[in-house]
């Protein structure tokens, strides 16, 4: 019985030692062409999104993603964990294809995808052009990219997603009193939270009852 017991414990501490330890997204994160908030987007990962050790280089604040081509900002960005069961396993083709029309054309990058091997999501599908520059000049805007080959699968060319500016936008208060109790006069309010860059004050005209 104790033989057969430490056979047990000893098959089951094999399987756990053999587990390959990888690196998943605690939320959803940001891609960035170079380690500097300022840098563009080039795409982003959803939450659980797992690579192996092997394919993140560690850089303190930052992570680079080598299979990504890109860094993730934050030193908590990132969660070690033993890899998702099945994570190194790979499928035969027809699985691959599966595997292509989940990840490619929804531009997600899923542990279920990777499984599928380096070359599955990449080499057979969509090829996308650049992202644009995020819209707007503060906070939160948008940005699109276009199919530029292999675009049968996908029902638009045209993909938008949301994108988010270094800086969030000015936040001012209400508008004072206009200046004249007749006609035309101007009225101003002042920025009150994140006002880096922009304008402390702004004023507009206001328009009064005629003048007698």
């Amino acid at each position: 019985m104790l033989r057969i017991a430490l056979l047990l414990l000893t098959t089951n501490l094999i399987s756990v030692l053999a587990a390959e330890t990888c690196l998943c997204t605690n939320t959803a994160v940001y891609l960035r062409e170079s380690p500097d908030l300022t840098s563009p987007q080039t795409g982003s990962l959803p939450q659980d999104t797992c690579f192996k050790q092997s394919e993140v280089l560690d850089g303190g604040q930052w992570y680079k993603v080598v299979t990504k081509s890109g860094y993730i900002m934050g030193s908590d960005a990132l969660r070690r964990q033993l890899c998702p069961a099945g994570f190194n396993l790979k499928r035969d083709d027809e699985e691959c294809d599966s595997c292509h029309s989940y990840c490619c054309t929804s531009s997600h990058y899923h542990h279920g995808c990777s499984s599928c091997g380096s070359g599955c999501c990449h080499s057979s599908g969509p090829v996308w052009s650049s992202w644009s520059r995020c819209s707007g000049l503060c906070g939160e805007g948008t940005r699109q990219r276009t199919c530029t080959d292999r675009c049968s699968s996908l029902s638009s060319h045209t993909q938008t997603e949301t994108c988010h500016h270094t800086f969030s936008c000015p936040e001012y208060g209400a508008y004072g009193p206009c200046s004249v109790t007749c006609g035309e006069g101007t009225q101003s309010r002042n920025c009150e939270h994140h006002c880096y860059f922009h304008p402390p004050s702004e004023t507009r005209t206001c328009q009064m009852p005629a003048c007698v």
